[in-house]
């Protein structure tokens, strides 16, 4: 046994702290982060995709009502895609009170409420 570390470049693979990770197929999705305040983008969505074949790290360009810069949620993978709750959202560390899927078949984000 052993260990080996992937490192990667910050524009590459950005700060995800008090993001969610999803096993999506052959791939981990990365939702949502805190990130440096300087790198948030208030009204969109920090997804990013790890490739379980080769471990290299890509950004995911969704569409639709995505919940915005959020850190500290919950993302449960369901029938219907991931639904995003709870944590916190950019600027002014607000609480969340709806909840969001991303349909992975299309990478839409839809509010559910």
């Amino acid at each position: 046994g052993g260990v080996q570390h992937f490192l990667y470049p910050a524009e590459v693979f950005p700060p995800t702290d008090f993001h969610t990770a999803t096993l999506l197929d052959d791939a981990i999705l990365l939702i949502g982060a805190l990130g440096y305040p300087e790198d948030r983008r208030e009204g969109e969505t920090q997804v990013l995709r790890l490739d379980l074949d080769d471990f290299s790290i890509r950004p995911v360009e969704t569409r639709g009502e995505n919940p915005g810069w959020i850190h500290g949620h919950t993302t449960e993978r369901t029938d219907a895609g991931l639904r995003v709750t709870g944590g916190k959202i950019e600027p002014g560390y607000r609480d969340r009170t709806e909840a969001h899927l991303l349909d992975p078949t299309d990478w839409t984000w839809h509010r559910l409420g």
